[in-house]
């Protein structure tokens, strides 16, 4: 239950903490709403907001929503809400098989923002929702929240230095044509250095969802290091790719 306090910094458009248990697992959340200074013009109606989860890489620890401040600067100029989620295992790894397994962290997810996002702010939908991971965070969405679940949700999905093909292959589903709906209502983009060690597994990853019939695009560069590259640019580009209007 939220209390008085976290309700007003919600309805102000402030940040708050809260947890969330399902699946017999536990994590928290952080969550901002626009507010009524969201990015609009003087005297024109407000767009609807659109939602930005964020997912962290390995060995998170405590700063699950350490991106935060980086992905609201982001986001400038948009109507959006930002969320980061911690993985229900004290921020190991969301892509993690031993202690997961990872497809119950995307049934996980799927429960949270039912029940404990949409549900409660109705302003906010799953089809202006846009997945945005760094890491083994990128790995996840493209691995076992995407195939799991990409029929139940519109927008796009931002993969930072990651980005894998289904983690399981036991699901035929995972291998077949999407529908054009589907097709049509969500894009990928892909950003890494071509020297990333996970640069092969982002590649596939690319290729598989462009085999299923997704608008994608990935952009490399030329460096070696993990995540070194601009993440702030990489998203802008990315929400720009997707389509989340600004102003």
């Amino acid at each position: 239950m939220k209390t008085l306090p976290l309700l007003l910094a919600l309805a102000l458009g402030g940040e708050a903490e809260f947890t969330h248990d399902s699946l017999h697992k536990t994590g928290k959340y952080r969550l901002e709403l626009p507010g009524d200074k969201a990015a609009s013009k003087a005297g024109a109606s407000k767009s609807e907001p659109w939602l930005l989860v964020f997912f962290h890489g390995a060995g998170g620890g405590g700063s699950y929503d350490a991106f935060l401040p980086e992905l609201k600067s982001a986001a400038t100029g948009r109507n959006v809400a930002v969320m980061a989620v911690q993985a229900p295992n004290h921020s190991n790894s969301w892509a993690d098989a031993f202690d997961g397994p990872s497809r119950r962290h995307a049934a996980y997810i799927a429960d949270l923002l039912k029940r404990k996002v949409y549900s409660e702010h109705r302003q906010l939908s799953p089809k202006r929702t846009v997945f945005i991971g760094m890491s083994a965070g990128a790995t996840f969405i493209g691995g076992d929240l995407l195939p799991d679940h990409i029929k139940d949700y519109q927008g796009g999905a931002i993969l930072l230095c990651g980005g894998a093909p289904p983690r399981s292959m036991s699901d035929a589903a995972a291998f077949q044509k999407l529908s054009d709906a589907t097709a049509k209502s969500f894009k990928i983009y892909f950003s890494i250095n071509v020297g990333d060690f996970l640069a092969e597994q982002a590649y596939a990853g690319s290729q598989y969802w462009e085999w299923r019939g997704l608008k994608m695009k990935i952009k490399d560069f030329p460096g070696n290091g993990h995540c070194a590259f601009d993440m702030k640019k990489a998203v802008e580009e990315g929400l720009d790719y997707i389509g989340v209007p600004k102003g």
